[in-house]
């Protein structure tokens, strides 16, 4: 009789050993191992959205060199004609004088003595001067939300001359990337500032709220919490609930699980953010 009582105490435990075994493995609930690993397809969508960055901060850079002979004439508008078309996602270029005054803006339709652009960072033309490349923060401006990447302009002594600005729009940059990805998965993905705006979502009415400060997210403080760990730190993991995907004001809210990455230029950052449902015990 107690032998009998050792042995089944004995299969027990061995039983419970191979279940430890198996559940740090990820044989048992597969899709929990590895949650605090950044995702593939975030970190495939981040290098995307910084190729992209920097192949513009390149544009704009070749401009600034073209443009050391003059930042106003024929040529100048010439060289703006040129890198405007080679940046898909260009709203306009321009170049200013280091008072602030616009001296050459492409496309035409945008007319120099109308325009009226006072983005965040560099310039506001009221006579900043570019000391060195920069991105502005994004804004809405002329029924885009856009951001400035902008670089002085020296001419052949050093000298400043000015500088030049390509004004892009975030959504169409970030959604020629974002979408196909979220067409190909069942994951969403969400873009924003460090100070809570959101630049990107699947659900155009959240473009342009703010995390922090708008009505549609002072029901969920748990996201609001997750998104101080957003702005103060590049990358990381946690959970959350919030209405189900596709239901942006309405439904029992579920838990997720939010995996987020930076893009950025010039010290000015990005948080890319991939939402995944939670797995849900039986």
């Amino acid at each position: 009789m107690e032998k009998g009582r050792i042995i089944r105490i004995l299969i027990l435990v061995a039983v419970i050993a191979v279940a430890i075994v198996l559940f740090s493995s990820g044989a048992i609930f597969p899709e929990q191992q590895g949650d605090s690993t950044e995702p593939d397809q975030l970190t495939s969508v981040t290098a995307a959205i910084q190729e992209r960055l920097d192949t513009i901060a390149g544009e704009v850079e070749k401009a600034s060199a073209g443009l050391s002979t003059g930042i106003k004439g024929e040529e100048a508008e010439k060289i703006l004609y040129d890198v405007f078309n080679e940046t898909p996602d260009a709203v306009l270029f321009y170049s200013f004088s280091p008072g602030g005054t616009i001296a050459e803006v492409t496309p035409d339709s945008y007319n120099i003595s109308s325009l009226n652009i006072s983005l965040p960072g560099l310039p506001d033309l009221s006579g900043s001067v570019v000391k060195g490349p920069a991105m502005t923060e994004v804004v809405e401006y002329d029924s885009y939300y856009v951001f400035e990447i902008v670089h002085p302009v020296y001419d052949k002594d050093g000298e400043s001359i000015g500088g030049v600005a390509a004004v892009i729009d975030s959504f169409s940059l970030l959604g020629g990337i974002i979408n196909p990805e979220e067409n190909t998965s069942g994951n969403t993905f969400t873009v924003m500032q460090t100070d809570g705006l959101i630049l990107y979502d699947m659900d155009k009415r959240q473009v342009g709220a703010n995390l922090f400060t708008d009505d549609i997210f002072s029901s969920f403080p748990n996201l609001r919490n997750l998104g101080v760990r957003f702005t103060t730190q590049s990358s990381g993991y946690g959970s959350y609930s919030y209405y189900p995907t596709g239901s942006s004001d309405g439904g029992s809210p579920v838990k997720k699980l939010a995996y987020w990455d930076s893009a950025g230029l010039y010290g000015t950052e990005w948080r890319v953010i991939m939402f995944k449902g939670a797995l849900v015990a039986g």
